[in-house]
């Protein structure tokens, strides 16, 4: 769910369908930014915090992680479920996923004998099933009485672009793209915008039929793209653009009132790194330390949004302020917006960079540094568990 598509959808291209209208009640912060280069390194960046991936591939991956954001949910009570519509054995999530805190995986194989009638594509099935099975799942924990946290990997808006089941899809426009992306070929950006829609549309009827259902009243729904890796950006200061991915909550009133949600600041820049500590002060009470992301329901946080992943293996910050490139010798490069009205979203380089830049580039390596940190001490805490059972 790139930005790009997010922001251009309208009449004569439509690229949301059915979650355009659910975005009235929710918290839509469009100047997100992802955590890594592609959909692993993200899913890891979101659900274990790190700068280091392929982190559950390696042989570590099979130990217990108390990086792992997903072990906090297990001990407070939930049932704790990876759904996806792609194929269980991706990336060996079905092997390494239950050991980080994951009572259960299901993927494409488990949707298609559940749903005979889905259609298997090269991911899998199509994103509707696997929305459909989490309904149920819901359904079901509502009626038992039991928590749920659910996460969920849609799969269908990745090459080759291919919308299943026959579904229709409304005309989409590629000339609606700015100028800054550079396309592929018209047919070729076309069918991404479709598979985009079918995505889109198929998380705008998941969330329609929890609010319908009166489930929204008591569930918290928390929904962003893995990466906008798919189109090729002018390389002339776009590159903040091509990080941009929007990142959407829905929360009930009892959990946030009106007033509460009027004074969130939707407008800023915001990150990957921000969702879990979001969920975990709303749902478990937590506080975020201080290297990690920020709970954007906060009555006042730092301005800083980060990522693992940008220019440089050594990731980015950016705030109101601009924004700084971090390079791997330790130094770093400051940027702010043009000041030129046709290019409001390019970035021009600023040297030196201003007081508060510097102050801004150092937190930021600061708690790359952290969180590189933490993570390497708790794949050492399970390397001598392994040693010591």
């Amino acid at each position: 769910m790139g930005r790009e598509q997010f922001e251009t959808h309208g009449t004569g291209n439509d690229q949301l369908g059915l979650l355009e209208p659910e975005l009235r009640n929710a918290l839509l912060f469009r100047k997100g930014i992802c955590i890594g280069s592609g959909t692993f390194p993200s899913l890891e960046g979101i659900l274990f915090d790190t700068p280091l991936t392929p982190l559950t591939q390696t042989v570590y991956g099979r130990k217990p992680l108390s990086v792992s954001r997903i072990r906090a949910y297990r001990d407070a009570g939930y049932r704790t479920i990876f759904l996806t519509s792609g194929p269980e054995g991706w990336r060996s999530i079905a092997e390494t996923f239950p050991t980080q805190g994951f009572d259960a995986v299901y993927g494409a194989a488990a949707l298609s004998a559940r749903y005979p009638q889905a259609e298997s594509g090269t991911w899998g099935v199509g994103d509707e099933w696997m929305f459909r099975y989490a309904l149920e799942l819901l359904d079901e924990a509502d009626r038992k009485g039991e928590k749920l946290f659910l996460v969920l990997l849609s799969t269908t808006n990745h090459p080759p672009h291919r919308v299943p089941d026959g579904a229709e899809v409304p005309p989409v426009d590629p000339s609606r793209l700015p100028a800054y992306v550079r396309q592929k070929s018209p047919e070729d950006t076309r069918a991404m915008q479709q598979t985009y829609r079918y995505s889109a549309n198929a998380l705008g009827r998941f969330v329609r039929d929890l609010r319908v259902s009166g489930q929204l009243e008591h569930t918290v729904v928390a929904a962003t793209g893995d990466h906008n890796a798919r189109f090729t950006y002018d390389p002339d200061g776009y590159w903040l653009r091509q990080m941009g991915v929007p990142l959407i909550f829905w929360i009930p009133e009892k959990l946030l009132s009106a007033e509460a949600r009027r004074s969130v600041d939707t407008d800023r820049p915001v990150g990957h790194r921000d969702i879990f500590p979001t969920l975990n002060a709303l749902v478990l009470g937590k506080t975020p330390a201080d290297f990690e992301g920020r709970n954007l329901l906060a009555p006042s946080t730092v301005d800083l949004a980060d990522s693992f992943f940008g220019p440089t293996s050594h990731g980015f910050a950016v705030g109101t302020w601009g924004a700084a490139i971090l390079n791997a010798d330790g130094t770093y490069e400051c940027f702010r917006p043009n000041p030129d009205p046709e290019r409001p979203e390019q970035l021009v380089r600023v040297s030196p960079c201003t007081p508060l830049m510097d102050r801004m580039a150092r937190a930021a390596q600061a708690k790359h540094g952290l969180a590189d940190m933490t993570v390497r001490e708790s794949v050492r805490a399970a390397k001598t568990a392994a040693r010591n059972p």
